[in-house]
């Protein structure tokens, strides 16, 4: 009986403290679309992933890994503005910061020790703010461009800087799409730089001028073969009806998109 009764008291543990309570109002819903590529979280968080595969398995150039990569920063940067207390903000951040790290050159490198800073200050009793605490201490050195994706490609051939510069460069290739013997392929991975500089140009700035830089965008896209531009096309126009809704390109978007894109 002294035995039966013993038990339970020397079983008896202290219970461990709960883990912090999350607010279903901190976290962004699964519907919610961030960034001017309005992606969502899950999307954002797969993208990641696939990217580093894409790059380990040497799938996709560094370039083009980047590009993508400077969407998902985008994305990832007005995430963190609306729910900034998010419980996947501090690893989404931890991570795309270490896929900079793997990519080549020195504009990679500054990405990815922005990011590391941002994670460290902000979410430093995470540990995910332990590690980029790590990794910004260790240092952050530029990679090599890898043998296996040839040379690094060429600078733009059409460098923008302002939304006036944006729409003259855009205009140039709606000229030289009307070529019948031009690469469609070609065309699009140029409207696609010049997309990636409208991102990062319009980021902080709504004015007018960069509604007619997206409104241009989307009727080049719509003007050139195959799925992935009507897709890109449509995104841009849902883009300028969020973004300008006041002004003249947010009605010529409404009116494309009820009309229709089609598929060249």
């Amino acid at each position: 009986m002294l035995a039966a009764t013993a038990a339970p008291a020397s079983s008896a543990t202290t219970p461990s403290p709960s883990p912090p309570r999350v607010a279903i109002s901190d976290l962004a819903p699964a519907d919610e679309y961030f960034g001017h590529q309005r992606l969502s979280v899950l999307v954002i968080r797969h993208q990641i992933f696939t990217l580093k595969d894409d790059l380990h398995h040497a799938r996709r150039r560094p370039d083009a890994i980047e590009s993508t990569a400077d969407s998902l920063v985008d994305a990832f940067d007005d995430w963190a503005a609306r729910f900034p207390k998010d419980a996947w903000l501090p690893r989404t951040g931890w991570e795309l910061a270490t896929l900079y790290e793997e990519l080549p050159g020195t504009a990679a490198r500054d990405r990815a020790i922005s990011l590391l800073t941002d994670v460290d200050g902000r979410y430093a009793e995470t540990p995910f703010g332990a590690s980029s605490a790590k990794d910004l201490a260790r240092g952050v050195g530029v990679r090599p461009w890898p043998r296996w994706a040839g040379s690094p490609s060429p600078a733009p051939p059409f460098a923008a800087s302002s939304p006036q510069t944006l729409v003259a460069a855009t205009q140039r290739l709606q000229d030289k799409a009307r070529d019948p013997h031009a690469d469609g392929a070609d065309l699009i991975k140029q409207t696609e730089t010049l997309e990636q500089s409208f991102v990062s140009l319009s980021h902080s700035d709504g004015s007018e001028q960069y509604g007619r830089a997206a409104w241009q965008l989307a009727v080049l896209y719509e003007s050139l073969p195959g799925a992935d531009a009507r897709e890109r096309a449509i995104r841009m126009l849902a883009h300028i009806l969020d973004r300008y809704p006041d002004t003249v390109y947010a009605r010529w978007s409404l009116r494309d998109l009820e009309r229709g894109v089609g598929l060249r």
